[in-house]
């Protein structure tokens, strides 16, 4: 049964880049791209990325709450 544990271990490496993939750029667009939208007119000298990613959290939960209020 070696080519089970061959097929095992190559579909979870292609999975793991994929999933990998996939959170980088939700992550990186979505939540330090929005971050970075907002922090942007303030023209603060030191924007860094962990600004822009707390600043896209707080924002995307913003709107999902302002969202769900407005639906319900």
């Amino acid at each position: 049964m070696p080519l089970d544990l061959f097929v095992e271990g190559f579909l979870g490496g292609v999975l793991r880049i994929v999933l990998w993939v996939a959170v980088e750029i939700v992550f990186e667009i979505l939540i330090k791209g929005l971050g970075y939208i907002i922090c942007r007119p303030f023209k603060k000298p030191d924007i860094n990325d962990s600004l822009c990613a707390f600043v896209g959290v707080v924002a995307w939960i913003i709107l999902v709450l302002l969202l769900l209020w407005v639906l319900i």
